[in-house]
């Protein structure tokens, strides 16, 4: 790897849908929690973690699927919702409002919309959604900006570059093979959630990293999917540690047995 010197605290837009990150430090990095069906044991755990280690923690990236909103979900058009948007939008504030008080003050924060958040955004082309008056827009419900999130609407594009070497998307592949299948489309090492699984691919100083989500999988959101496919997710979040020569470092973190593992401490 070329060696790029890192500047200090810098974020910035490349485009409407790239944010690039080119501060040295911890990042964690979160995605497919899918509030309110979320692991609440793993959150609970992470929380602990980063409230220790908040003066480490140089950012947060939430990388798609934060929410789940079910309750604008096509697969149960014409069912019973089994919640409601306003459910919905409490408990992402709740969670919101927890992390942002296990963050320091100066911490980067960005927000990535994933397939989930999307969903408000193709209602839209609904002319009974829009009818409706419903304030649905995720960015001002959850007040993301006011919370000091940089913010990624566009599921289809959006991608965070941490350097000059990693880029980190919500996922755009579900196939057996799909960490090699980032590095080979983009040609850059690749951080990403999408298919609720674990995995790695490492090409020399090239990789992919699927790192799971923070899901419950048992419940009623997932019960679309049937048993052998949520026999196959995992639970987990990244830690990612960028130099000031722009290196990077994955730790692929697995929540296993109701716990997980950091460097020789236990979190549970």
């Amino acid at each position: 790897m070329s060696k790029t010197q890192v500047k200090k605290n810098l974020v910035k837009f490349l485009d409407n849908d790239t944010i690039r990150v080119d501060s040295e430090g911890f990042y964690v990095v979160i995605g497919c929690e899918h509030i309110p069906g979320n692991n609440k044991a793993m959150w609970e755990a992470r929380l602990k973690m980063m409230k220790k280690y908040s003066k480490k923690i140089k950012g947060l990236i939430i990388a798609g699927d934060f929410m789940d909103f079910n309750s604008l979900s096509s697969h149960d058009k014409g069912k019973n919702s089994i919640t409601s948007i306003d459910k919905e939008f409490n408990a992402g504030n709740k969670a919101l409002d927890e992390l942002g008080k296990v963050l320091s003050k100066d911490a980067i924060k960005i927000y990535l919309m994933g397939n989930h958040e999307d969903r408000h955004y193709r209602q839209l082309k609904n002319p009974d959604y829009v009818k409706s008056g419903a304030q649905n827009d995720p960015v001002a419900r959850l007040s993301l900006k006011e919370r000091g999130y940089h913010v990624i609407e566009d599921y289809n594009n959006g991608l965070i570059q941490l350097g000059e070497h990693l880029l980190i998307g919500h996922g755009f592949y579900y196939n057996q093979h799909c960490a090699k299948k980032h590095i080979d489309t983009f040609r850059k090492s690749f951080v990403f959630f999408h298919t609720h699984r674990i995995q790695s691919y490492i090409e020399g100083q090239t990789g992919g990293f699927n790192l799971g989500g923070g899901f419950d999988q048992t419940h009623d959101f997932f019960n679309y999917a049937p048993k052998a496919t949520k026999n196959s997710w995992n639970n987990g979040f990244g830690l990612i540690y960028l130099d000031n020569e722009s290196n990077y470092y994955v730790q692929q973190i697995i929540w296993y047995k109701d716990k997980f593992t950091l460097g020789f401490e236990l979190f549970k």
